[in-house]
């Protein structure tokens, strides 16, 4: 038995969607998901303090987070980029898709992704993590950020290996697949 075999976690589901291998990862350890980028969504202000982007913080460490806010205010779509932290990657990308009432659209997302995805692209990422876009989001479900998140990675994926989606549980685990795999 490999004692490491548990460490780097294997994905709870995989699909294919223009011919970009997409994984969801339902464990609570980003620091044990192989990517180069690691995608996070919010406010302008690059805080990251509740949510999925407390959840980087946490995994990042705080010299993260400073080195992003160094960047606001953002422009809505606006991609701010910091070095890895504590994470196993090269880059983390926080992008600007909430506006100042805290509302955010489906179009607002779907541009801030494709900026992201580009940007990750552009700093020579072949594999991208994004974390849980439902938990980023005040007042969106699980299935609207399914499908945004699918148009997002359909449209703008070309030339990325792999989009892993890092959530907690397993309903939602199961919301996601059924929207990305199309049953």
């Amino acid at each position: 038995m490999n004692p490491f075999e548990d460490w780097y976690p294997r994905p709870k589901w995989s699909t294919t969607l223009n011919s970009i291998r997409v994984q969801l990862y339902t464990n609570h350890h980003l620091n044990r998901t192989k990517a180069d980028a690691l995608v996070v969504l919010g406010n302008s202000m690059c805080w990251l303090g509740k949510g999925a982007a407390k959840w980087v913080r946490d995994e990042a460490g705080q010299d993260v987070e400073d080195a992003l806010r160094l960047q606001a205010p953002l422009p809505m779509g606006g991609v701010a980029v910091a070095g890895r932290g504590l994470l196993p990657l090269k880059n983390i990308l926080y992008v600007n898709v909430i506006d100042g009432m805290n509302f955010s659209s489906s179009q607002a997302v779907l541009d801030g992704l494709a900026a992201a995805l580009n940007k990750a692209k552009e700093l020579g990422a072949k594999s991208v993590m994004i974390v849980d876009v439902a938990d980023s989001l005040v007042h969106w479900s699980i299935e609207q950020a399914a499908e945004i998140l699918k148009q997002a990675v359909t449209a703008n994926g070309q030339g990325l290996s792999c989009v892993k989606l890092a959530c907690c549980g397993d309903a939602k685990s199961e919301s996601y697949r059924s929207i990305l795999q199309g049953t």
